[in-house]
This record gives structure tokens, C-alpha cells and sequence, in this order.
């Protein structure tokens, strides 16, 4: 299924010309996202850390780091192993900050946090990888993550949504759609939508579980 084929599916039953079907697909889109953190949203990335600074932005992409073990490692320089990597441990900066007065700053581990830096006077912040003392070296980060899809655009794109449970996606996008034109109907595409986001969730986790099954 296709951007246009699912703008298509709302129109149908919204059966209003003068609606930008688009925005309510892409408006679904992201409140399912933003809802749950789906197994089609995993990703990684790499940010390098440029000699001398404590902070570098995460992926434009990124939502939250994954669940797992390590989320984030070091690149090691090794010309015998280049694809070595370091676990990092996330801690928060306040313990970062007392363990550094406590103990000094020779770890075994790479001790990272993230944060969200504010970048102009308007409030936009962006989410930043932090560490307490810089490195003399430009050093590489790769992070395990959760990542927001961007808005879709052309007619012919797909989503991981459309394909895995477009039902859930058209009939938030109606709700949404009916809830502009205070449509009572927005009541019952709700309803729908809850019911299809629901068997959504068990089926996520249970493609989740027997993964992690299957590479025991």
C-alpha cells in the first residue's frame, strides 16, 4: 500500500474535496509512534564526538534509546580489529558529576548520558550524547535506538505501518479527519481505531518475543 492509496481510504469515507488527506495520514503516523515504540522502529546510528568537546547531537531521527544491553558503544581503534566495539554504561550527569569528585575519571567503562540542549532562543532543543571529559581523539558512537519515521511526501511511498497494520492507520487518520470537521463520527472510527491499535501491540510483541526465541 502506498501514501496515495491510504489518503485514498480515508477519502473514501470522509467524502470531503476540500481536506488535505495527506496531513491526517502522516498526523496518524506519528501519534502511532509517538504511542509506542514499535519492533519497525529499531535502528542504529553512528555520531562522532569531535576531539576536545563533551556533546554531540544524536541522530535527527531519534526517539529513545532501545531496551537493551549495550545501547551504545565506542568505535575502538584497533587496525587489526575495526569493527570492535567498547559497551559504553549511560549514567546520568548528577552521578556522573559526584563519581568524578569521588573517584576521578579513570574508568574501565566509557561513562555516557544524554540530555536535551536548548539551540535557540525560541526553546528547539536537540538531544545530545554527553560525556564529562573530552577526548583528545575524534571518537565514534554507535546507538541503538528507536527512530520517528519523517512525514511521507510522495504518492508512492510506503510505511511499515501500511504494510504490518493499515487498519490501525486509517482509522486514526479518519478520526483525526472527522474530529477537524467535528464529525460525530470521530467517536466511532476512535473505537475502531483502539480495537485494531490493541491486536497491533499483542501481535508487536509477540513477533518481539519469538525473535528473541528464536536466537536463543
Amino acid at each position: 500500500m502506498t501514501f496515495l492509496d491510504m489518503q485514498n481510504r480515508v477519502h473514501a469515507t470522509v467524502k470531503r474535496d476540500d481536506l488535505v488527506y495527506a496531513d491526517f495520514v502522516n498526523d496518524a503516523l506519528l501519534e502511532i509512534q509517538l504511542r509506542r515504540n514499535w519492533s519497525c522502529m529499531r535502528t542504529r546510528g553512528n555520531v562522532t564526538l569531535t576531539a576536545g568537546n563533551t556533546s554531540v547531537p544524536l541522530p535527527a531521527d531519534f526517539k529513545e534509546i532501545q531496551n537493551v544491553k549495550p545501547a551504545i558503544t565506542l568505535l575502538v581503534e584497533d587496525p587489526d580489529n575495526p569493527d570492535v566495539e567498547q559497551p559504553c554504561q549511560i549514567v546520568s550527569e548528577q552521578s556522573e558529576i559526584v563519581r568524578n569528585w569521588t573517584f576521578g575519571v579513570v574508568f574501565f567503562t566509557t561513562r555516557v548520558w544524554l540530555n536535551d540542549e536548548i539551540l535557540d532562543s525560541d526553546g528547539s532543543s536537540v538531544k545530545t550524547l554527553n560525556i564529562l571529559v573530552p577526548f583528545t581523539n575524534d571518537t565514534e558512537f554507535v546507538i541503538r535506538y528507536y527512530k520517528i519515521y519523517p512525514n511521507l511526501v510522495d504518492p508512492t511511498a510506503t510505511s511499515p505501518f501500511f504494510d504490518q497494520y493499515p487498519g490501525m492507520v486509517e482509522y486514526l487518520a479518519k478520526r483525526i479527519a472527522f474530529t477537524k470537521i467535528n464529525d460525530p463520527a470521530a467517536d466511532s472510527a476512535e473505537a475502531a481505531f483502539a480495537e485494531q491499535f490493541n491486536l497491533a501491540v499483542r501481535y508487536d510483541a509477540y513477533k518481539d518475543v519469538a525473535g528473541r526465541a528464536n536466537h536463543m
